[in-house]
């Protein structure tokens, strides 16, 4: 942060900082900024701005986890179709424990 002496006191102005851009990068900014009527100031800050927002959201939305784990438990409403399926199985599982004990049992199924 740069604070500079204005009128008495004590004024901040941001930070300066020196970046390296590829050169087709810049010109795009550059061009962009001029198209939108603001600085080259103003669109970097306004960009950088924009990307921290997204992280933060993206971070709060997925709570402390990675990023790549956002997409785990989307099909977490499927949950009753999983517990239909489990009881279908174990019926299926006692049809067999029985049919060993009665093998006359056995309806096809």
């Amino acid at each position: 942060m740069i604070r500079t002496r204005s009128c008495g006191h004590w004024v901040n102005r941001g930070m300066k900082t020196t970046i390296e851009l590829p050169d087709a990068t810049f010109r795009h900014a550059k061009a962009i900024a001029a198209n939108r009527g603001v600085t080259l100031r103003q669109f970097f800050a306004t960009a950088l701005e924009e990307q921290i927002r997204r992280y933060i959201q993206e971070t709060q939305t997925c709570g402390s986890k990675a990023p790549w784990m956002a997409g785990f438990g989307a099909l977490s409403d499927l949950s009753g179709e999983n517990k239909r399926i489990l009881e279908l199985i174990e019926e299926d599982k006692l049809q067999l424990v029985l049919c060993r004990v009665e093998p006359d049992c056995y309806s096809g199924f």
